[in-house]
């Protein structure tokens, strides 16, 4: 599947991949060379510093994730002197999952299924996560 097409299907107006060497060129380019007001990290370590060069001056970056590592290598002065905050989020509180849910419940969010497995293939599962070839969420089924 086409990740990139996916998410301009699900709305974007522009989609950089992180995996290109050249990404941060790519986002300056999408903003006129100022960078992005906001950056969501989701995986941390090595993707912290294209997340500094990404945002803009004044800009704020979202931690929510260490999948990438714990460890991180940085220049303490580009966040100086680029005036970021840098927040670190924890993962959703039970009533923010109960909101979630009741959301999904009433049809109001409705999560990509890119694939569903057997729990008697989660290994299958497992692998397919790792390949990185799905768009969506990877779901296990009794």
């Amino acid at each position: 599947p086409d990740k990139t097409q996916a998410v301009l299907d699900a709305g974007a107006d522009a989609v950089v991949n992180y995996k290109d060497p050249d990404a941060a060129a790519h986002i300056r380019a999408h903003t006129g060379g100022t960078g992005v007001d906001t950056v969501l990290d989701n995986v941390g370590g090595p993707m912290v510093p294209l997340a500094i060069e990404a945002a803009r001056l004044g800009g704020r970056i979202v931690l929510s994730a260490i999948m990438g590592g714990r460890t991180v290598e940085l220049h303490i002065n580009d966040i100086f002197s680029k005036h970021l905050d840098i927040l670190g989020t924890r993962a959703a509180t039970r009533r923010e999952q109960e909101l979630v849910l009741d959301f999904a419940a009433r049809g109001q969010i409705a999560p990509v299924i890119g694939a569903r497995y057997p729990l008697t293939e989660a290994a299958d599962a497992h692998a397919a996560l790792d390949a990185g070839a799905h768009v969506g969420k990877i779901v296990l089924v009794p």
